[in-house]
């Protein structure tokens, strides 16, 4: 997809393609065509998005999460593993204090930014 950083581009390390990104517009067409394509032959795989700029990647996400097997690791990736810490540290307290998972709090800074955004967990 290349790279709109100038620096990477004049690099000559620099493995990418040597060119700068196309708009999110012109690629469109082409995704949409591959997203039909892959799964016609492997209906079963998961399709891995990965290094997006922020603006194609959430719009990716929100174009073809609904209708295909897919992942967008820049969104999804960063979250999962985030998410994943928590409830690690929430099991680990419980083991701890023998007390139940359910019992366990995570505290965030500005309090509200995370607790608002996810249910609690199951007993």
């Amino acid at each position: 997809m290349g790279t709109d950083n100038e620096k990477l581009l004049a690099d000559p390390l620099y493995l990418g393609l040597r060119q700068k990104r196309r708009p999110l517009a012109d690629n469109v067409a082409f995704l949409d065509e591959f997203m039909v394509a892959f799964r016609e032959v492997f209906p079963s795989a998961l399709v891995q998005f990965e290094d997006f700029s922020s603006e194609a990647a959430f719009f990716y996400l929100d174009r073809y999460r609904d209708d295909y097997c897919m992942f967008n690791d820049d969104v999804q990736g960063t979250g999962s593993v985030i998410l994943s810490g928590f409830i690690n540290a929430a099991v680990k307290s419980a083991e701890a204090s023998g007390r139940p998972l359910a019992d366990q709090k995570i505290g965030t800074s500005p309090p509200a930014a995370i607790s608002d955004l996810t249910p609690p967990l199951p007993s």
